[in-house]
C-alpha cells in the first residue's frame, strides 16, 4: 500500500481519515481510494462516480457535481489543481530528490536515459521516466509504451517509489502534450533541459505557435531552478533570452551562436562522435558512443546539467564513451564488409534530415532510406519528410509505419507530394518485405551501401486498424541475416 499524506485532503474531505489511495479512472479504483472525477478531453469522470463507489471508493472529489453529498465533494478548480493535489497527497516526492525534466521535439528519450546512465555511473542514484520505459532504480527497466508523459498520478506514484528505494535523482521526459495538459503541475523541477524544436504534433496543437507555447511551459510555468538550453533553433534562443531577462539561472549550448557552452564536432577513427567543448567550466574533448551528432549534442546538454549540479566537467568527460544510447536511436547493425544498417526513431522532418546527413558523412556509399509516416497523426509533416528523404538519400523505399486507422496508400500519397521525381523511389507497404528488399538489393550489388530504417526505432509492434501486431525492425534485420 502506498503511503498517503491524509492531511492534504482535510480542506476538502476532513472526515475521511481512512483513505488508502487515489484513482483517476474508475476501472482502476481500489478499496479505500479517493476518486478524482473531472471532465477530460475524451471522457468525463463524473459519469463514472457510481462505478468508482462500486469498486470501493470511500469518497469522490468532483469538478462539476451539482449536488454534493456526504461522500461527494466539489472543487471547481480540480482539473487545474490536479497535479498540486496529487503531489501533496503523495507527500511531494519531487521535493525529496532532484528532478531533471527534458523537453524538445527530438532527443528527449536519449537525454533522459543518458542522464540516468551518467549519474548511476557516478554512484548518484537516478531513476527515469521515458517513452521507451520507466526505470525506477537506474537498472531494471519497466516497459510502459505510453508514448507521452504519464499523468500526474502516475508520475507522483513513480517518484514516490523512487524515494522509497533511495534514489537521489529522477529524469523525466516532458512532452508537449503533457505540458499542455498540466501533467507536471505541482512538481518541483530542479533542472529543465531544452533539446530542439521543429515541426511535429500539429494534429494536436494545430499551429507551431501553440506547439512552442506548450514547450515554454516547462521553463516559465514550472519555474525550474536551473535550465540548459540548446539555442541552435529559434525557440531555444527565445527561451534563453527570456530566462536571462528574468535573471533565471540558465546555460546556453551552441555550435554556431554566441553561447555559454560552445562545441565543435569531429569523428574519431571509428567514426564515432567527439565534441570539443569550450566553457566556463573548462575545455574538454568528450567522446561519445554514437555515430550521431544529434545524439551527442543531447548528451552534452545532459552533461552540462550535471555540471550545474556540482559535478566536474573533466570528470564527466572521462566516462561518457562508456554510456550506451537508447535502443533504436541510430543503432548500427553490420550486414557485411560493404554494408551497414542503422535503425532510428526519426519520425519528424528534422530528425530524418539530421540522420541522413550523419550517415552521408560516414563515407562514400549508396545511401538508402526506408520509412513511412504514422496514421492519424500530423499529416502536414508527411510531405516534408518525403522531400527530405529524396534530397539526402540515393534510394528511397516508402512503407507502412503505424497506419492505425488510416488507409496506408493515402499516407504514401501524402509523402509523395514532397517528392518531385519518382526515380529511385519504391513503394512496398509490407514493412517486412520492404526491409528484405533493401537488404537483398544492397548485399547483392557488390557496392558499399548504408541503409537507414527510420520511424519506429525501439518499437516492437505495428498498429493497424486498431490492433497491435508484433513487429520489430531489429528482429526483421536479424531474421534476414540468419537466412542469407
Amino acid at each position: 500500500m502506498e503511503k498517503i499524506n491524509k492531511t492534504a485532503l482535510k480542506d476538502f474531505i476532513p472526515q475521511w481519515e481512512d483513505i488508502k489511495g487515489v484513482s483517476l479512472d474508475s476501472r482502476d479504483t481500489k478499496e479505500g481510494d479517493l476518486f478524482l472525477a473531472f471532465k477530460g478531453s475524451q471522457t468525463d469522470g463524473n459519469n463514472y462516480i457510481k462505478e468508482a463507489f462500486s469498486k470501493g471508493a470511500v469518497a469522490v472529489l468532483s469538478d462539476s457535481i451539482l449536488e454534493p453529498t456526504e461522500k461527494v465533494f466539489r472543487l471547481h478548480s480540480l482539473k487545474s489543481d490536479l497535479g498540486k493535489i496529487i503531489s501533496n497527497v503523495y507527500e511531494n516526492p519531487s521535493k525529496k530528490l532532484k528532478l531533471i525534466a527534458v523537453t524538445g521535439t527530438n532527443g528527449k528519450t536519449s537525454t533522459v536515459e543518458f542522464l540516468s546512465g551518467m549519474l548511476n555511473q557516478k554512484e548518484a542514484k537516478c531513476g527515469y521516466l521515458s517513452t521507451i520505459g520507466w526505470c525506477l532504480d537506474g537498472v531494471n527497466i519497466q516497459t510502459k509504451p505510453s508514448l507521452t508523459t504519464p499523468n500526474s498520478l502516475e508520475i507522483n506514484k513513480q517518484l514516490s517509489l523512487m524515494n522509497s528505494i533511495g534514489m537521489e535523482y529522477a529524469a523525466l521526459e516532458a512532452s508537449s502534450h503533457g505540458l499542455d495538459q498540466g501533467r507536471l503541475n505541482g512538481l518541483e523541477i530542479n533542472t529543465a533541459i531544452f533539446t530542439s524544436f521543429s515541426q511535429d504534433h500539429l494534429d494536436y496543437h494545430k499551429t507551431m505557435e501553440n506547439y512552442a507555447a506548450s514547450k515554454k511551459k516547462l521553463f516559465f510555468d514550472s519555474s525550474p531552478k536551473k535550465s540548459v538550453i540548446n539555442i541552435d533553433n529559434n525557440l531555444g534562443r527565445d527561451i534563453y533570452s527570456e530566462l536571462k531577462a528574468s535573471n533565471s539561472v540558465a546555460c546556453s549550448v551552441s555550435e554556431f551562436q554566441e553561447a555559454d557552452i560552445l562545441y565543435t564536432c569531429f569523428r574519431d577513427d571509428l567514426k564515432k562522435i567527439v565534441l570539443k567543448v569550450s566553457s566556463p567550466f573548462g575545455n574538454e574533448e568528450i567522446k561519445l558512443n554514437t555515430y550521431s551528432k544529434y545524439l551527442a549534442v543531447n548528451a552534452l546538454c545532459s552533461i552540462i546539467s550535471l555540471v550545474l549540479e556540482g559535478f566536474e566537467l573533466k570528470e564527466l568527460a572521462y566516462s561518457t564513451s562508456a554510456i550506451k544510447f537508447s535502443k533504436g536511436r541510430m543503432s548500427p547493425i553490420k550486414l557485411d564488409d560493404n554494408n551497414l544498417c542503422f535503425i532510428d526513431y526519426a519520425h519528424t522532418p528534422e530528425a530524418l534530415e539530421f540522420a541522413l546527413k550523419e550517415l552521408r558523412s560516414l563515407g562514400e556509399s549508396t545511401l538508402w532510406c526506408l520509412f513511412g509516416c504514422g496514421g492519424e497523426r500530423d499529416k502536414l509533416k508527411r510531405m516534408e519528410m518525403g522531400k527530405v528523404s529524396k534530397l539526402y538519400s540515393d534510394k528511397v523505399v516508402l512503407t507502412n509505419d503505424n497506419p492505425r486507422g488510416e488507409e496506408p496508400s493515402l499516407i504514401i500519397e501524402d509523402i509523395m507530394k514532397g517528392i518531385e521525381s519518382n526515380n529511385d523511389i519504391k513503394v512496398e507497404l509490407d514493412r517486412e518485405k520492404a526491409i528484405d528488399y533493401c537488404l537483398t538489393e544492397m548485399m547483392g550489388n557488390k557496392k558499399k551501401n548504408i541503409l537507414l530504417i527510420a520511424g519506429k526505432g525501439h518499437e516492437e509492434y505495428q498498429e493497424v486498424n486498431g490492433k497491435k501486431k508484433e513487429f520489430s525492425d531489429f528482429i526483421q534485420v536479424e531474421k534476414f541475416l540468419e537466412e542469407v
